[in-house]
């Protein structure tokens, strides 16, 4: 879906935010992605979403960066979702469930 007049498509935008937030992307597609943002406001909002999430996660992980294994793996995990199309939206943005449990309960050693 191309929505603006740059001729760059929005599912294209989207795929590569990711990659535009961590300063993955060269120079050229960061270009190409800040013109597209500038000129498309869904998917400046879906950008502000993903900046957001990465803000959360940044103060809530504090100043510890992730193993490298755990990145790779994430990053695989995002790259397997785009590639399967699973969670695909009618608008081609993407999304996954995932589901979180914490127990503030302590262990205790002896059991």
């Amino acid at each position: 879906m191309a929505c603006t007049d740059d001729g760059v498509d929005c599912d294209e935008v989207l795929s590569q935010v990711y990659e535009y937030l961590h300063q993955e992307l060269d120079s050229e597609g960061v270009e190409r992605v800040q013109q597209h943002l500038d000129a498309c406001g869904f998917c400046l909002r879906q950008y502000g979403l993903e900046r957001e999430v990465q803000d959360l996660i940044a103060r809530s992980c504090g100043c510890s960066p992730a193993p490298e294994n755990l990145r790779r793996r994430i990053i695989e995990r995002i790259t397997q979702v785009r590639v399967s199309g699973g969670g695909a939206t009618a608008t081609g943005t993407f999304y996954a469930e995932t589901s979180y449990t914490s127990s503030n309960a302590t262990m205790d050693p002896e059991r």
